[in-house]
């Protein structure tokens, strides 16, 4: 008699099941870095030698980021962890690979910006970054605060820009870089 309560209730819940009760929300992925650009097609001989290398060394991130959920302020205290909405790879490589990108455009062709693993040149100026916040607002604006420091000189920005998460975080790298490039630049 309880061959059949248990074959019913299996078939009830197999039903539920493709029936789409079960269906979980699709994860996103993020990544901070555009599809690659078109390859530089000038011939070696006239490519600019880079004058000056700035050496960076990896992106430190506040203990909240070292996730690779996104992050939403929905109080001043209180952080929530977009479970569906995720980096593509870890946000410490996200962060630094693009803010290597947008830090050497902004230098241009004259510096050489190389990620620094402990052997860089000791006439490399080197720039440390630290990331004190990086999250969505509750008005939906991706905003970062970040505090670098280039030869020795700390300096410290926020900045917010609306749009689709990882675009806006995007623009906010870009900006940022800007800003450290300035620094990098004034040092002699």
């Amino acid at each position: 008699m309880k061959r059949p309560i248990v074959i019913s209730l299996a078939l009830a819940g197999w039903c539920a099941l493709i029936s789409g009760c079960g269906r979980t929300t699709e994860v996103r992925f993020y990544s901070l870095r555009p599809l690659a650009p078109a390859l530089d097609v000038a011939p070696p001989s006239l490519r600019a030698a880079p004058v000056r290398t700035v050496s960076l060394a990896p992106v430190k991130l506040a203990g909240y980021l070292r996730r690779p959920q996104l992050v939403r302020r929905t109080a001043p205290y209180q952080l929530t962890y977009l479970e569906f909405d995720r980096w593509a790879g870890p946000p410490e490589e996200e962060i630094g690979e693009a803010l290597n990108d947008a830090l050497a455009t902004e230098l241009g062709s004259s510096w050489r910006v190389v990620l620094n693993t402990g052997t860089s040149s000791p006439a490399a100026v080197p720039l440390e970054v630290e990331v004190l916040q990086m999250e969505l607002n509750a008005n939906g604006q991706a905003c970062i605060k970040a505090r670098w420091t280039c030869a020795g000189a700390t300096h410290e920005a926020a900045i917010a820009h609306a749009g689709e998460p990882a675009e806006a975080q995007r623009a906010n790298l870009v900006e940022l870089a800007h800003r450290m490039a300035w620094d990098v630049k004034l040092v002699q």
